[in-house]
């Protein structure tokens, strides 16, 4: 009997040391997975964010993205121009109320006037500027970054940069004017007319963050021994 119980128990400790192994090695295995499976999403997820600078970066989206907001605009006011009255609410207080008027025609060539000014900004000025000398550029550590190797990537850059800004120009005029539009065609009743307010601030902290991102885009240049 004292056999058998001993030899049961030196097997039931193999059996508890391989059981500890297997888990030991399972666990191992288990973590190599999940720290490979977090490097590789690390990785695509930086891989993604690089994707997407150099994409908004590239000046060809910006652009193509005006076109389709003046479009859509241009369609929309046309379609709602005819239900205007002849004398439209064109202005509001900080409570959305009108507290200033215009006749139909000076409100559709105040739209005309802020979507030629949008189309300068996405594509008349960044022409210009690669025109330019460099003397007339008012940009940090401009000797740098706008010398013969490095002028085509900066001027790029810029060229994205006032794309971008003139997108977010007519957007909020677009806005403006849609919300005007609403208010004229069912007075004292516009839906969300807190809205116009979000698109203000929204454009608000745009404009500062393309100010600190061109700011970081030009930096000091590195110091050399």
């Amino acid at each position: 009997m004292e056999v058998l119980t001993a030899t049961f128990l030196s097997h039931f400790c193999e059996m508890n040391i391989c059981t500890s192994a297997i888990s030991k090695r399972f666990l191992a295995s288990s973590t190599t997975r999940r720290a490979a499976w977090a490097t590789s999403h690390a990785s695509s997820l930086s891989s993604c964010y690089t994707n997407f600078v150099r994409s908004a970066m590239d000046s060809r989206l910006p652009k193509l993205l005006f076109v389709l907001l003046v479009l859509v605009a241009a369609i929309r006011f046309s379609y709602f121009y005819p239900q205007l009255p002849d004398v439209v609410q064109s202005h509001f207080n900080n409570h959305g109320q009108p507290n200033g008027w215009q006749t139909k025609p000076v409100f559709f060539f105040f739209f005309v006037g802020v979507t030629v000014l949008a189309t300068l900004f996405t594509f008349g000025l960044p022409a210009l500027l690669r025109a330019l000398p460099e003397q007339l550029f008012n940009l940090p550590n401009k000797k740098y970054w706008f010398a013969a190797e490095r002028r085509a990537a900066s001027l790029d850059f810029i060229t994205a940069w006032f794309a971008w800004f003139g997108c977010m120009v007519f957007f909020v005029a677009a806005s403006a004017f849609d919300y005007a539009i609403e208010s004229n065609l069912h007075p004292g009743h516009v839906s969300h007319p807190e809205r116009l307010l979000y698109v203000i601030i929204a454009f608000l902290f745009f404009t500062l963050g393309w100010i600190v991102r061109m700011f970081l885009r030009f930096p000091p240049p590195p110091r050399t021994l």
